[in-house]
């Protein structure tokens, strides 16, 4: 598989967005460690949010068509 971002170059790095099982902490006292997400499952993907790919470097959103033959 070859494939270079246009915008910035990058031919390694590549990924897509996901959601996975984890925990947010509530802190009622609104604390440093309100809102933290803890206890994140990477091995327990719930999904994919789109069926888009973007550069690993800089964000940009790959181009489909030039996208050959990519497998998760």
């Amino acid at each position: 598989m070859k494939y270079t971002c246009k915008k910035c170059g990058e031919s390694r790095f590549f990924y897509v967005t996901v959601s996975v099982a984890a925990k947010q902490r509530i802190d009622l006292k609104e604390g440093s460690r309100h809102g933290i997400v803890y206890d994140i499952e990477p091995e327990n993907i719930d999904g994919f949010y789109e069926d888009v790919i973007y550069c690993g470097k800089c964000d940009e959103q790959v181009d489909m068509e030039e996208w050959e033959e990519y497998q998760f």
